[in-house]
């Protein structure tokens, strides 16, 4: 989270807009500086953090000491300060909560307003081995529901957390397995190329150079936030079809892998926020048909994200690590 949140203070160094439906373009050295909120936040969430600068015209400046208050429905829930940037959160919220936040350092203040989604149920997980030329990868369709899609477009998130667990010594005594270490890697890849929803709208470079009519003209942007609309769902009901490259350690005993798949329903600012920021990491500046990217907010007196989202996760494990007492045989 705290990573994501320095991702998004560096956005506004260059680019800011006053709201969705207003924009601003670049900041002007004579303007009023403004306060950034960047807060994307889960609801039940034991890590939440509202990190706080002010706008400038090619660098933000961190915001200490600051007042942060979180309302939720109304009444006030928790003041924070802090003696850097970025302010714990530690209130908890629930699907339709309402939670307003309002931040001020003395002379500057800002505001914004955001509704807890409802959390999508994950119904089933399946896989099937797959092959891409010479690598082998695996295939997971995840089933998930939102009954509230029903009634309106709906918006998410996918995040993938890979938990490799390698072997790093093991010792047996008489047969018998007396110590073992490990140690763990994390990777968050996936490939969403096979699934319609998570590349949507993707333009694919072509790299036929020789051929003009084959070069697209539009630069391609990636899905770096796994971002995805309630559009293609049937009936409340979705299958995402992601691709996890295999990992060499599943032909070894004992090495064994945790795969934690996150969906988290997001507000539509958040879902608009995120599009634009990955429009921003592929921005070039001179380029035909790339002009700057306006990145959108719902802060009021100032700028940036304020929003919260509701988590459904599953965990696949493969593999089986060593245990104490195990035997070689």
């Amino acid at each position: 989270m705290k990573h994501l949140l320095h991702i998004l203070a560096f956005t506004f160094a260059a680019f800011v807009a006053a709201s969705c439906e207003y924009e601003i373009g670049e900041v002007d050295e004579s303007s009023k500086h403004q306060l950034i909120i960047n807060a994307l936040m889960t609801a039940q969430g034991q890590d939440n953090y509202v990190e706080l600068h002010l706008t400038g015209t090619t660098k933000t400046t961190l915001v200490r000491n600051a007042q942060v208050k979180i309302f939720i429905n109304g009444s006030l829930a928790e003041e924070a300060t802090s003696d850097t940037c970025i302010y714990k959160i530690k209130s908890l919220f629930a699907s339709g909560d309402k939670v307003r936040i309002e931040a001020s350092d003395g002379q500057h203040s800002a505001s914004a307003e955001t509704t807890v989604p409802e959390t999508v149920t994950v119904v089933s997980v399946d896989s099937a081995d797959v092959r891409f030329g010479n690598e082998n990868y695996t295939r997971y369709f995840i089933k998930i529901k939102d009954p509230s899609s029903l009634k309106e477009t709906k918006y998410y998130r996918l995040s993938v957390v890979r938990e490799q667990h390698k072997v790093n010594g093991a010792y047996y005594h008489d047969n018998e397995l007396y110590y073992v270490s490990y140690s763990t890697d994390i990777d968050n890849k996936y490939s969403y190329y096979s699934d319609i929803a998570l590349s949507e709208g993707m333009s694919k470079k072509s790299k036929d150079y020789e051929n003009m009519d084959a070069i697209e003209l539009v630069e391609e942007v990636k899905n770096v936030f796994g971002l995805f609309r309630s559009s293609y769902f049937s009936n409340g009901e979705y299958t995402l079809n992601i691709d996890l490259k295999e990992w060499w350690g599943h032909d070894v005993k004992g090495d064994a892998e945790d795969i934690h798949f996150k969906i988290r329903s997001i507000p539509e600012s958040e879902y608009y926020y995120l599009q634009a920021v990955s429009v921003f990491q592929n921005y070039e500046e001179g380029v035909m048909l790339t002009p700057a990217p306006i990145v959108p907010s719902n802060v009021k007196g100032g700028t940036g994200i304020f929003s919260v989202s509701a988590m459904a996760e599953t965990t696949i494990s493969r593999g089986k690590k060593l245990e104490i007492g195990d035997k070689i045989w």
